[in-house]
């Protein structure tokens, strides 16, 4: 689990490594390593179902 640091850092609770914001460790047993890039879009929602209408909308993670 990350958590959030007030200076735009995240640490990792399992190994207290801290995480920059482009995924890389800067602090602790992990320093030095890189996370996998994810890749995602920000699309208004409106023109997302027009181009795919059968989009199934997960509101809750008990959904998942």
């Amino acid at each position: 689990m990350f958590i959030g640091n007030y200076d735009g850092r995240f640490r990792y609770e399992q190994t207290n490594s801290i995480w920059d914001r482009f995924g890389e460790a800067v602090e602790g047993e992990l320093a030095g390593t890189q996370l996998d890039p994810v890749i995602n879009g920000d699309h208004f929602w409106f023109a997302w179902a027009a181009f795919h209408p059968d989009t199934e909308l997960i509101i809750s993670l008990d959904q998942i």
